[in-house]
Formats: C-alpha cells, sequence, structure tokens
C-alpha cells in the first residue's frame, strides 16, 4: 500500500503528562494554605440613617 504515514505521539503524551503533574500539585487560587493559620475577616457594618 502506497501513501500510508505513521505519526508518534510519545512527546505529545510525555507533554500531557507533565501538564496533568503540573495541575495535581498546583494550589487553587481559592483554596486557603493548609499550613498557614485560618485567617477570619470582619467587617462591621452600620444601619444608614433614616429619614
Amino acid at each position: 500500500m502506497n501513501g500510508i504515514a505513521t505519526v508518534d505521539n510519545s512527546s505529545n503524551l510525555a507533554a500531557l503528562e507533565r501538564r496533568l503533574a503540573q495541575l495535581e500539585t498546583a494550589t487553587a487560587p481559592d483554596d486557603p494554605p493548609a499550613e498557614g493559620p485560618a485567617t477570619v475577616s470582619v467587617i462591621g457594618l452600620r444601619a444608614r440613617a433614616r429619614r
């Protein structure tokens, strides 16, 4: 048969595996750090004067 081509995707697979490993170790921006102390923010609210 003429015109058959083979494509080696092993480098693509290796790059995908590296990227997945990076994603597994990354911390989401909205996740608090596991080692850090718990931080609580308090905002005092005041009622607006009524007319």
